[in-house]
């Protein structure tokens, strides 16, 4: 999501307290820019990417912030660098309600693709089955489950031949 989405989804954003939007902004740039850790800086910047005067402010919303135990200091201590604290962070999702879908990887996607092709060749119900929930995990994003399905197909193969 960029900046003028997020903008737009949320007009009302300079009508906010002070608080609120500081906050608005920095969890967007943890949840959408993939910044853990901000400064004062990035805050500011995303108003001058929408072509809007940065607030005043900013520079001191980071430690009043940070007073009210609802930013973090930065790991290692950087001046005016903070991260959201978890309840704060949770919080936030919640009044949202906006998570970004999860990008898929070229290499997963190619995985994804040849698993669907080699579903052709399967002729058990049972490794069909096993396969298609490994590619569901894998189009959810939920590797370690679509490893453990890979697992359970592996080892249901031997068992109709062998047992």
């Amino acid at each position: 999501m960029t900046h003028e989405e997020f903008f737009e989804r949320n007009r009302e954003l300079p009508n906010w307290s002070r608080e609120d939007q500081y906050l608005a902004w920095a969890w967007y740039l943890t949840t959408f820019q993939g910044k853990e850790e901000f400064l004062n800086e990035d805050i500011a910047q995303c108003y001058r990417c929408l072509q809007l005067p940065a607030p005043d402010f900013i520079k001191g919303q980071g430690s009043e912030l940070w007073r009210a135990k609802k930013l973090l200091p930065s790991e290692p201590r950087r001046f005016n660098c903070y991260r959201l604290e978890r309840l704060t962070r949770e919080a936030l999702d919640q009044k949202f309600a906006r998570r970004p879908e999860p990008k898929e990887h070229v290499e997963t996607l190619e995985l994804r693709e040849n698993l669907e092709d080699s579903q052709k060749e399967l002729t058990e119900p049972s490794e069909k089955l096993y396969l298609n929930e490994a590619i569901t995990c894998l189009k959810h994003g939920a590797f370690r489950a679509a490893v453990v399905m890979g697992w359970n197909l592996a080892y249901d193969h031997p068992c109709h031949y062998v047992l």
